[in-house]
């Protein structure tokens, strides 16, 4: 493979941000452009300026911004006879004052007459005056070749005609557009090996979408057919199925490939949760390298073979990405998933110890356990019968349309009655602000205690009036961060018992 290294290109403010789950404000734009720039990643598309009011803003708000990141306005050529120098929306890339901006310029000669309703010729020279005026005014223009795959497939004439347009009229770069995702990797390789030798001096991109399940290895077999720059989103995010995603691509072109980006693969996993926090479209669980599920074992064959050696289960140290090894003790586990869960939480345990089999048949009767169940089912079996508190009868959450709920929460400490009441954003919120307020009269630690995520889920487990939700919560205090997942027909009964054995947990930890 001629290439050591690629390029980076992140799309995620623009591509991204038309997948219809996100929700991107001015601020948040920033503040995804602010943890890319501190990655290293080298592009950064923030958008298309003029598109619509947040992009506008965007790039008046990030002049000047970045340490690391070349910031790249995003759009496209000149309207079909329009001269170039009136067409707005190219003076609005002006306006953006980005170093580098991205043109996007239809290809596949279908697409220009059915799209365009316009004839070949004259989108070339569309084409063609577009990246001149914006060269002469100064941009390193990147031309975004869009269906370029699909041209070829149908008129290579053509579609490389429209590449040769971009070269001659000064492009620095041209980056082939797998804008359907339906391409094979064996096609996305002849194709630019293709175009490669035809312009073996240009710079050459991909841009891959995800329809048909193949935009990483197709991303990556255009790298091994010379493209060095690759441009994606961080976790895929985008219109349909999505584009590549960067945190997937990334690190299986480097571990896989050997191809290196520059950028520390250690910041894979804490980038996509950043992102995913921003945009607010979660890290699918069963995400490849930054996925909850990732490195996390069930099953008790599972478990006890990755105990023995740490590659049974796992095609690389979780670390090199930043996420971690971790177990699920659920119904699915045996033995070795108590050993385990024993020594996460500092138990001394043997298998002769009498409570062990107990243990086991605890444990898969719970189904489901986060951190604080792990801990007290321990706990209950191998502590003493010391409880922090308990909930009493009677506390209740009172939630009437137009008014904020009211939790009344009455607990007993060592005897003593507690009781609060507190209004919330919900009732579950009520609750938490309830709980607190009636522990804080014994307990003033608990006052660091902030719910981190609060989730709830239907497990497959059938439906009716009868169904089980599962409530998974993720508290932090003083730089500690754990979980509570519990099952249970009544959703706010559950979130509610979710927390308890999250403060619980938190509490037994400091006696």
């Amino acid at each position: 493979m001629k290439n050591t290294k690629i390029i980076p290109y992140d799309t995620t403010l623009r591509d991204g941000a038309q997948d219809p789950r996100a929700r991107l404000s001015v601020a948040k734009k920033l503040a995804i452009a602010k943890r890319l720039d501190k990655w290293g990643m080298p592009y950064i598309e923030g958008g298309w300026p003029g598109a619509n009011e947040i992009d506008t803003e965007f790039f008046q708000e990030a002049k000047g911004l970045f340490q690391h990141s070349q910031l790249v306005a995003f759009g496209m050529t000149a309207r079909i006879g329009v001269k170039p120098e009136n067409d707005a929306g190219l003076n609005m890339l002006l306006k953006s004052e980005t170093k580098v901006v991205t043109l996007v310029g239809k290809t596949w000669l279908q697409n220009v007459k059915l799209t365009l309703r316009t004839e070949g010729l004259p989108n070339l020279e569309t084409i063609r005056k577009s990246i001149e005026f914006l060269t002469k005014e100064g941009r390193e223009v990147f031309f975004d070749a869009e269906h370029w795959f699909d041209g070829f497939s149908q008129d290579p004439q053509y579609a490389m005609a429209a590449l040769e347009a971009a070269k001659e009229s000064g492009a620095a770069a041209l980056a082939l557009c797998d804008t359907r995702g339906s391409c094979t990797p064996e096609f996305i390789y002849r194709a630019t090996r293709f175009a490669k030798k035809r312009f073996p001096d240009m710079q050459f991109g991909i841009h891959a979408h995800n329809d048909g399940g193949l935009a990483v290895i197709n991303s990556v077999w255009a790298v091994k057919a010379g493209v060095t720059q690759v441009q994606g989103t961080i976790n895929g995010v985008g219109e349909r199925t999505g584009n590549v995603d960067l945190c997937v691509v990334l690190p299986t072109a480097e571990f896989k490939y050997g191809l290196k980006s520059g950028l520390d693969m250690q910041q894979v996993f804490d980038v996509a949760h950043f992102v995913a926090k921003q945009n607010e479209i979660p890290v699918p669980a069963n995400n490849p390298y930054t996925g909850k599920n990732a490195f996390r074992h069930k099953a008790g064959l599972h478990a006890a073979g990755q105990q023995r050696d740490p590659e049974s289960y796992q095609h690389i140290d979780p670390n090199l990405v930043g996420n971690t090894i971790s177990f699920v003790q659920s119904e699915q586990g045996g033995s070795t998933n108590v050993e385990i869960m024993a020594k996460k939480h500092g138990f001394d345990l043997s298998r002769n110890n009498p409570a062990f089999t107990r243990l086991v048949e605890e444990m898969k009767k719970l189904k489901v356990l986060g951190d604080a169940q792990e801990f007290l089912l321990l706990h209950k079996f191998l502590g003493s019968e010391v409880e922090p508190f308990d909930v009493l009868v009677g506390s209740r959450v009172t939630d009437t349309r137009g008014q904020p709920p009211e939790a009344y929460v009455k607990v007993r400490v060592n005897g003593s009655i507690h009781e609060e009441t507190a209004f919330g954003d919900g009732p579950i919120n009520a609750f938490d602000l309830g709980l607190k307020a009636a522990l804080l009269q014994k307990y003033p630690q608990v006052k660091d205690i902030l719910v981190d995520d609060y989730t709830v889920s239907l497990p497959q487990t059938g439906g009716g009036s009868a169904a089980e939700v599962e409530v998974y919560v993720r508290l932090k205090a003083g730089g500690t961060t754990w979980t509570s997942r519990v099952r249970g027909t009544d959703q706010q009964r559950t979130g509610e018992d979710a927390l308890i054995q999250g403060y619980k947990y938190y509490l037994l930890k400091q006696i």
